[in-house]
């Protein structure tokens, strides 16, 4: 039928919006009725861009495509996602910014680093350092195995209110608790960093290593850190992991708690 109205797959775009808490159904309806279909299309694609550049940004804190906008809401499905939601509630201040760390961690992994600090910059102009620490989580890989940290504590009998606590402690500590290993760093200045950690007792903390020279420094490091038996009788839990992002870059991360 000539005079029938566009369906919803006719509209260019599948976000969610009551994820992000606009819907301009009514709006396009409206006018659905004033204008003919094609020139209905066009305005509808000018509404979703429209809400892309408002409603997004103001609650998510950067500017993307439509594209990318619903691939941030996807990582809202993660599993990670739901397990964090479950320690901390499902109204937590820092959800929005976890979204968009989990799916910079994807980016990082795909080597889209101009994307990736695009994203940065947008939020820490527009959301401030806070939301930017949750964002390195993601460029970093550790985001996950912070959600893991929660729900660990968590099944360990820790309250909500203190799960809640612990999670703003370390967005908050995230300079602090983490150290980046560079390839013009020295073994001995690795070693020291982590040294004053343990003998703090730091309950938490991590140190990254990006491509093998880099590695290869924090290998050497913890290594004999370890075989001097400075990390278990602390009573630490220690952790490694390494993989290979996208690009066949190789990452490590290694995880201290207690």
């Amino acid at each position: 039928m000539e005079n029938e109205l566009p369906q919803a797959e006719d509209i260019p775009s599948e976000l969610d919006f009551n994820q992000v808490g606009f819907d301009p159904n009514k709006v396009l309806a409206d006018l659905a009725l004033k204008v003919g279909t094609d020139i209905y299309k066009k305005i509808a694609a000018s509404v979703l861009e429209v809400w892309v550049s408002n409603g997004f940004k103001k609650k998510y804190g950067f500017t993307p495509k439509p594209r990318i906008a619903k691939q941030v809401l996807s990582s809202r499905k993660d599993a990670s996602f739901s397990t964090l939601k479950i320690c901390v509630g499902s109204k937590h201040w820092a959800l929005n910014s976890v979204a968009v760390g989990l799916y910079i961690s994807q980016l990082n992994d795909s080597g889209e680093r101009d994307e990736v600090n695009m994203i940065r910059r947008e939020i820490k102009k527009n959301k401030g350092r806070r939301h930017l620490n949750i964002v390195h989580m993601g460029s970093t890989g550790v985001i996950k195995g912070v959600i893991n940290h929660l729900d660990d504590l968590r099944l360990k009998g820790f309250s909500r209110i203190s799960l809640t606590e612990e999670f703003e402690r370390i967005i908050a500590e995230w300079d602090t608790i983490t150290i980046f290993v560079h390839l013009n760093d020295i073994k001995t200045k690795v070693q020291y960093k982590i040294r004053e950690k343990l003998q703090v007792r730091m309950p938490l903390f991590f140190v990254f290593s990006y491509g093998w020279e880099a590695a290869n420094i924090a290998i050497s490091a913890i290594s004999e850190i370890r075989n001097n038996k400075e990390i278990e009788p602390e009573g630490y839990l220690f952790e490694g992991e390494r993989r290979f992002d996208d690009v066949g870059t190789r990452v490590y991360m290694w995880t201290f708690e207690l």
